[in-house]
Order: structure tokens, then C-alpha cells, then sequence
């Protein structure tokens, strides 16, 4: 939304350069006076029919090109507000057919094209934005461009998906808005694999040269298909010290940001990563003490109401990782009982208090958090994998395994929305074959092969306190799977294992 509200204020400036003919029937120029009336107001209820009934008129051709475009920016921004995407894309065309059309316009055609499906126009209008205004890209969420390479992919449009990125290393993309899941990592890493699999080795040597995020290079470290590519450079695969260079670039933003939650999010993320609990715990409760100390009218945080409830589940998270186990689960507690942007339920952080009772080894407490899901709380299937896996977990906990027969099947039947809930669910209420079985199968999956071989490599161990007896246990069916010689040789056609030198608890739900 940020491009919107940048162009709005633009447009809201612009004069309506020209009134119609004075030939032009009064019709016209009721609808214009109408227009000018709901643009001062900024009034979609009483503009958007004006709107209509100018464009529609032979007369609207005449106007000069700033009054149009003041028209059709109307238009879109309204088109947007009420969500009315089929109306946005032919009015945004419009928009993009006039002469020297604002890269805004481009963007919100981008957007609304994805929308719609309309693969091809989003190949032509990445290929414009990336020729006519490359930075303007960087205003473009990196998960746009993962979603439409995964859609066209699946519908048997390689050469879309191929075009759009090549539109995207010609612009140097590198999206710039201030969110852990901007980052374009993921997408040039899911590139380079493709273009491995096609033998064009220099252009996926190029393209993972573009990975900065620990979490892909951990990826592309451990496939197989870019061994030779990692052992030629080893300094660029070092995850060491990318976590150090991304906590100096998280540093540097949240310095330009600093009424941003999520930047300051970020960097307690880093220092999570690098096992700098104390550091991370001192910034998060600086953080909490400024959201505590600014008035009601004036947050501390500009992005308070969307961030604060994943503030405290960072503060629980590294609680826990840290060994201070009661305090995380109350940490958690308190981050469960905020909103979560706007929705009238808190899921994410109920599910994360389940998962952390769970582990602590409080199972009947974990069955009680899950209580609401059982009562028709909504959730995605992505988080009822959780909510399933972890009431399993809770009841082989409390010696009830002869209940967890639908949550297996759940989790069996939805693999695909949540394999890593599949392989928690398998650890608890499993047999050694069956995970061995499971794991295995992702292996061989070119999907899926990534988090197996994260999961059965080893990152940097915990502090002693962080110990439960259901995380050695844990410990202890990883330890016999790494020795299954079935188990072995899946690794070995995948990738390989190694030794992580960072702390898992910074990679939550990340494979």
C-alpha cells in the first residue's frame, strides 16, 4: 500500500486541468463538477459515479493528459479501497495507456494482474517496469514474485516465470520494504534450482550470488545441486558470518526506522540467530518499556498495532531459547492474549503457547490452549497442522496414544499444507519407520528436500536449561535416524548434513 499512498498524495495536488467543451452536453459537465467535488473530499461513494460517466463520454477524449490522469488515479484508488479488482485492472490499463503513465499506475496493473491470473500481462508489465523504472520494483513484495513463479510453473508456463526474473535481475531487484519476509532470497534461491536442474550452472552460480538471507544459503549449502558451487566459494556460503552481515544491515535500517517495530523485530531476530540472548532480551524490553511509556494517542511505533503481539512472541521465543522456560510460557500467554492484526482471535500466538507447553512437557495445559480449535475457531490448514501435531504430541504426553488416531490421519491427509507438522506429529506418536519412512520420501522430493536435510543436520546446541525431557527425546530419534542406513543413502542422493553454526531457535516454522 505504501506506492498507493505516495501516488494518492500526488494526485490529490493535481488540478483538473481542463472543464469540458462548452459544446459538450451539460451532462458532462455536471459529472465534472461532481468529480471535483469527491476528489476534494476524497470521496469514492460520491465520485466513482461521476468517474464512470465522464470516461464514458466521447468529451473525456478531449481533456488534456494531467486531467485524465487525476480521472483514472481516482478511479484505481477507489478501485483498491473497495477491492474491486475486476474494474481496477481495466482501469488501471487505462491509466497505463496514457502518455509518460506514472510507474504507479504500472504497479497497481502489476498487482491486479497477479490477482486475476492474468499471467501474461504480469510478464509485459514486469518487462516495462523493469526497462522504463527498475527501483519502482523494489515497492513490490518479494512474495508477489514467489507466488507467481509457483503458479506459473504449475501451469506449465516456464517461460513466464523465466522472463519475469530475468525482467527482475536486469532491474537489480531488491525489495526495500521493512519485513523478515521481503527478503528475495527465497526467490533467487528457487531460481538457481531450476536452472541447476537444467545444467546452466553459471547462471545459477549468479543467481545464488544474489542470496543474502542465512536461511537460503543454509539451503543451498546443504543441495546437492550446488556443491561444486559452494565448494569454489566457500567465503560466500559462510553462515557465520551472513548472520553477522544481516544483523549490521538490520541494524543500519531499523537507524533509519526507528518507529518501526518490525525493524527492530529484525535485529532481535539476528542477535536470537547468533545466540546473543541478552542482547536480544535487553532490545526487546526497551522496545516494551517504550510501548508502555507513549500515550494512547501517540504510539511509541508506527506499525505498534500490527507488530506488538509477535514483540512479545520474540520475548517468549527467546526466553525459552535462552533456558528461562517459565518465563517464555508467561511471556507467550501475555502475546496470545493481544489482537492479532484486527482479527478477533489471537491464532498464531495460541498455537505457538500450545506448541511451547507441549515441549516443556505441560501437556494438559497444551490440550486446554488447543481447547478453542476443537470449538470451531477458524484457522488456515497450514496452522491446523500445528493445532493437530501438537494435540498428538500433548496426548502421547499425558499416555493417551490410543487417541491420537485422527490427529495422525489429519496430518497425513494435509501433508502437503504442513509437511514439517507431519514429521512432529510422527516424532511423538510414530514409529522410528515411520519417520524414517516420511523423511525419506521428502528427500526425494525436490520440494521438500530442503527441510529434510535442515532438520537432520545439527545447528549449534542449546544452553543446558533449554533441555526437556521431550526435546532429548527428540535429540534421540534424530540421533538413530542420521544412523539408518536407508536414511543415509536418501541424504546422500539429496545433499548432505552438516553441523549449522547458528541456533535453531531463530528458524521457526522456516522449514
Amino acid at each position: 500500500m505504501k506506492p498507493l499512498l505516495l501516488a494518492l498524495v500526488a494526485l490529490l495536488a493535481l488540478p483538473l486541468a481542463a472543464r469540458a467543451d462548452p459544446a459538450s452536453p451539460p451532462t458532462f459537465q455536471d459529472a465534472a463538477k461532481t468529480f471535483d467535488a469527491a476528489f476534494a473530499k476524497n470521496d469514492c461513494d460520491l465520485g466513482m459515479p461521476a468517474t464512470r460517466q465522464l470516461t464514458a463520454d466521447p468529451a473525456f477524449a478531449a481533456l488534456p493528459a494531467a486531467a485524465k490522469d487525476k480521472v483514472w488515479g481516482f478511479a484505481v484508488t477507489c478501485d483498491t479501497r473497495r477491492k474491486d479488482v475486476a474494474n481496477l485492472f481495466d482501469d488501471v490499463r487505462q491509466g497505463t495507456q496514457l502518455p509518460d503513465s506514472l510507474s504507479w499506475f504500472w504497479l497497481r496493473r502489476l498487482d491486479a494482474g497477479g490477482l486475476l491470473g492474468k499471467t501474461d500481462d504480469v510478464v509485459d508489465t514486469t518487462e516495462h517496469l523493469a526497462s522504463a523504472d527498475p527501483a519502482s520494483l523494489n515497492l513490490i513484495h518479494s512474495d508477489f514474485f514467489v507466488r507467481f513463479r509457483a503458479a506459473a510453473l504449475a501451469a506449465g508456463r516456464a517461460d513466464a516465470a523465466t522472463r519475469v526474473l530475468a525482467a527482475l535481475e536486469r532491474a537489480n531487484y531488491q525489495p526495500q520494504t521493512v519485513d523478515p519476509e521481503s527478503d528475495a532470497s527465497g526467490l533467487w534461491l528457487d531460481a538457481a534450482r531450476g536452472e541447476a536442474d537444467t545444467g546452466r550452472l553459471d547462471h545459477a552460480s549468479a543467481l545464488l550470488g544474489r542470496i543474502t538471507a542465512p536461511e537460503a544459503l543454509i539451503g543451498a549449502r546443504l543441495d546437492q545441486r550446488f556443491t561444486a558451487l559452494v565448494a569454489a566459494d566457500p567465503a560466500r556460503f559462510d553462515l557465520k558470518a551472513a548472520a553477522e552481515r544481516q544483523l549490521a544491515v538490520d541494524r543500519a535500517v531499523l537507524l533509519g526506522h526507528p518507529k518501526l517495530l518490525a525493524a527492530a523485530r529484525e535485529v532481535g531476530v539476528d542477535l536470537r540467530m547468533l545466540e546473543r540472548f541478552d542482547e536480544a532480551l535487553a532490545l526487546i524490553q526497551t522496545d516494551l518499556d517504550n510501548v508502555a511509556k507513549a500515550p494512547p494517542d501517540a504510539p511509541a511505533y508506527s506499525d505498534e498495532a500490527r507488530e506488538l503481539n509477535w514483540l512479545h512472541n520474540d520475548l517468549a521465543e527467546t526466553l525459552f531459547a535462552a533456558g528461562r522456560r517459565d518465563e517464555a510460557i508467561a511471556a507467550m500467554r501475555d502475546a496470545a492474549a493481544l489482537q492479532e492484526r484486527g482479527l478477533d482471535d489471537n491464532i498464531s500466538q495460541t498455537i505457538n503457547l500450545a506448541g511451547m507447553l507441549m515441549i516443556a512437557g505441560r501437556d494438559q495445559d497444551a490440550l486446554a490452549t488447543l481447547a478453542p480449535f476443537d470449538k470451531g475457531l477458524q484457522v488456515t490448514a497450514y496452522g491446523l497442522g500445528w493445532v493437530r501435531a501438537d494435540h498428538a504430541c500433548a496426548l502421547v504426553g499425558l499416555r493417551r496414544a490410543a487417541d491420537v488416531a485422527d490427529d495422525m490421519a489429519w496430518v497425513t491427509a494435509h501433508q502437503r499444507d504442513n509437511p514439517a507438522a507431519r514429521v512432529r506429529a510422527l516424532m511423538c506418536a510414530g514409529t522410528l519407520d515411520d519417520l524414517a519412512a516420511e523423511l525419506i520420501a521428502e528427500l526425494g522430493d525436490s520440494d521438500q528436500r530442503e527441510a529434510a536435510l535442515v532438520n537432520l543436520s545439527l545447528f549449534d546446541p542449546p544452553p543446558p536449561a533449554y533441555i526437556t525431557p521431550r526435546i532429548a527425546a527428540d535429540d534421540a530419534l534424530w540421533t538413530a535416524l542420521r544412523a539408518r542406513p536407508d536414511v543415509q543413502a536418501a541424504i546422500a542422493r539429496a545433499g548432505h548434513t552438516e553441523r549449522i553454526p547458528l541456533c535453531a531457535c531463530a528458524f521457526q516454522d522456516a522449514y
